[in-house]
């Protein structure tokens, strides 16, 4: 990822998008995961829903009401399970 260094993601998107820069948005893996899940996939419809993912590492998300939580009751500090 050297060549990645310094480099300004977001304006390279934007560019070949034709968007704004508030339409870029840069979310952790586990996170974006779980908001397709909840959108499009086998989450969709309910209100609470926790994911968890699998690569290098094992990761989480929360969500409640369509948003994203990463922090308050319930949740684990950085999403950490272990």
């Amino acid at each position: 990822f050297a060549s990645l260094y310094g480099a300004d993601v977001r304006a390279d998107l934007l560019g070949g998008l034709r968007r704004r820069p508030a339409d870029v948005v840069f979310l952790n893996d586990a996170h974006a995961f779980l908001m397709g899940e909840w959108s499009a996939g086998a989450a969709r419809g309910h209100t609470r829903v926790v994911g968890i993912t699998l690569g290098t590492g094992v990761g989480s998300a929360f969500l409640a009401g369509g948003r994203i939580l990463d922090r308050g009751p319930g949740i684990p500090p950085e999403g950490r399970m272990d």
